[in-house]
C-alpha cells in the first residue's frame, strides 16, 4: 500500500524492512537548497519512493521518481522559462565516506545518514534537483525572445 503523506523525516532501515512506499507532493518552497536558484518556487514537486533491500548486495535501497515544473531564468533573454524535470533516484544509505565509496561502486548513489540513522526529505530532494537544473537555462531558440540576428 503507498502512503500519501510524505514523512519529512526518513528512517531506512525500518522503512525498507517494511517495505514502505511513498508518494506525494513537496511545496518546492519548503526546499532550502533552491533558494536563488528559481525565478518562482510556488509549484510543488510530485515525489515516489520505495524502501526494499537489495538482497544480492545485502544493501538498504531507496528508488522512486521525481517530477516538478520549475521556473528558471533563460540565459539568453533573461525571462523566465519552464523546465519539465523528471527523473528516477536510486538512493542507498552510508553510514561514512568508505560506505558512501563502496555504495557508489555498487550502482547506487550513496546518501549520509545522521546518527540515528534518519535522513531528512526536504535535503534530499532539493539536492537531487538542483542536480537535475540544467548548467545552462534557455528556452527552446524558437521560443525565445532573444533575437540572435
Amino acid at each position: 500500500m503507498i502512503d500519501t503523506t510524505l514523512p519529512m523525516i526518513i528512517y531506512p532501515q525500518r522503512f525498507a524492512k517494511e517495505r514502505r512506499q511513498f508518494e506525494g507532493y513537496l511545496p518546492l518552497a519548503s526546499l532550502n537548497a533552491l533558494d536563488g536558484l528559481l525565478v518562482d518556487n510556488g509549484g510543488e514537486a510530485l515525489v515516489s519512493l520505495q524502501f526494499d533491500v537489495d538482497r544480492t548486495q545485502n544493501r538498504i535501497i531507496i528508488t522512486g521518481q521525481l517530477q516538478a515544473e520549475i521556473l528558471l531564468c533563460c540565459q539568453r533573454c533573461l525571462e523566465p522559462c519552464c523546465f519539465a524535470l523528471k527523473t528516477t533516484v536510486q538512493w542507498s544509505p552510508a553510514a561514512d565516506e568508505d560506505d558512501a565509496a563502496l555504495i557508489d561502486l555498487q550502482g547506487y548513489a550513496p546518501v549520509m545518514v545522521g546518527e540515528d540513522g534518519a535522513l531528512h526529505l526536504s535535503e534530499l530532494i532539493g539536492a537531487e534537483i538542483v542536480l537535475n537544473i540544467p548548467i545552462v537555462p534557455a528556452h527552446n531558440v524558437n521560443e525565445c525572445s532573444f533575437n540572435i540576428n
